[in-house]
């Protein structure tokens, strides 16, 4: 429509309000939106146990105005909407005919339109639904009062039993991080890149990997070494640095060790005492103060093999390759054994001594050990 049209100066005071009442259903729409989204912004700083800041305010605010331009295209009114709403006051679609035969050059349509204009000059505002809907005001409370919700509910309804392994994890990071500034400040920048490198390797692992961060520690013990062997290194600095690594792994070590402790002592042969339960293969002790083999078993000095051990033997003590072995209880401490072998694949593969077609697979073989 035209603005000099006098169809135009006759409505616009309808449509006028119109507008306004669409803007304040698109401001109570927006204000309901950023309630919720404060809300939902303080909830998930709570859940995560994290300073929220400003996010909540800003969050809110970007969700407001978002919503108060989406609902204010939404809710503004139409020309039809508009003649829509001046029949509803009672003209008896004289509006929207006079809409719909704006157009049309005859003389019905020309009687029509002036009786239209006449009828809505007379007719005021006042009668028209411009009011607030009562829906828009229980949403609005309801926001309100799950903005609050979020705002008084304790944080630690949501804070988590605290893992005694993610403080030992912590602990030793710190002591990692406080060893990187000693050899820092003495100067030696080969330990102190090694230990760099320690650091940022346990911060991008897994803290369920102990076993993995151990052979990576291990790994790191050698390389010190090699520094110090090479002269890159002081070898008092590489003592000071050995010690803390050792300090470390026994500080994520801790439980294993003492569980594998246990498990030991339960199955360790104590001797003495009546009714004591000896070890498989084992009978009664010789003159030698050795084991006698039962009936069927050759004696270990006989044929080159050490009593129960599997590994030759000539004196018949044992003959275990491994270093972590016990004699005494047979049994060799899972954790040590793997962070032993893993630290010296990560040697080899650095020394470019397994194929790359081989790392992966080598890879996937100790994550599959670490579970």
């Amino acid at each position: 429509m035209n603005r000099s049209d006098p169809m135009s100066a006759v409505i616009r005071p309808f449509r006028t309000r119109l507008v306004l009442y669409a803007a304040i259903r698109a401001l109570l729409t927006a204000l309901t939106a950023g309630c919720f989204a404060w809300g939902a912004a303080v909830l998930m700083g709570k859940i995560r146990q994290t300073d929220a800041g400003s996010l909540p305010w800003t969050a809110a605010a970007a969700v407001a105005a978002a919503v108060f331009c989406l609902a204010l295209i939404v809710f503004f009114p139409s020309r039809k909407e508009t003649a829509r709403q001046i029949d509803a006051l009672g003209l008896k679609e004289r509006a929207s005919t006079m809409l719909a035969l704006r157009n049309d050059p005859s003389g019905i349509a020309f009687l029509q339109r002036n009786d239209a204009l006449r009828t809505i000059d007379m007719t005021g505002t006042r009668g028209m639904r411009t009011g607030i809907r009562r829906l828009s005001v229980i949403l609005l409370l309801l926001a309100l009062l799950f903005a609050a919700a979020c705002r008084l509910v304790p944080a630690a309804w949501f804070a988590r039993a605290a893992d005694p392994l993610d403080e030992v994890w912590e602990q030793v990071l710190e002591m990692l991080r406080e060893e990187e500034i000693r050899l820092e400040e003495r100067g030696e920048e080969t330990l102190a890149g090694e230990m760099q490198d320690l650091i940022e390797s346990l911060e991008e692992m897994d803290r369920e990997n102990v076993l993995r961060a151990v052979g990576e520690i291990n790994g790191t013990e050698e390389a010190a070494k090699d520094a110090a062997r090479n002269g890159e290194a002081d070898r008092g600095a590489m003592k000071e640095m050995l010690d803390v690594l050792e300090e470390a792994r026994r500080a994520l070590l801790g439980e294993e060790e003492e569980e594998a402790a246990e498990e030991g002592e339960e199955g360790q042969m104590q001797p003495g005492g009546e009714g004591e339960e000896r070890m498989p293969g084992m009978g009664e002790e010789g003159e030698d103060g050795m084991p006698m083999p039962q009936d069927g078993e050759e004696r270990g000095d006989e044929n080159g093999m050490g009593p129960g051990s599997g590994e030759p033997g000539m004196d018949g003590v044992s003959r275990q390759t491994e270093p972590v072995y016990d004699p005494i209880s047979g049994s060799v401490p899972y954790g040590d054994v793997f962070s032993a072998y893993y630290s010296e694949y990560l040697r080899d593969a650095e020394d470019g001594e397994i194929p790359f077609e081989v790392q992966e697979a080598a890879r996937a073989y100790f994550a599959g050990l670490d579970q």
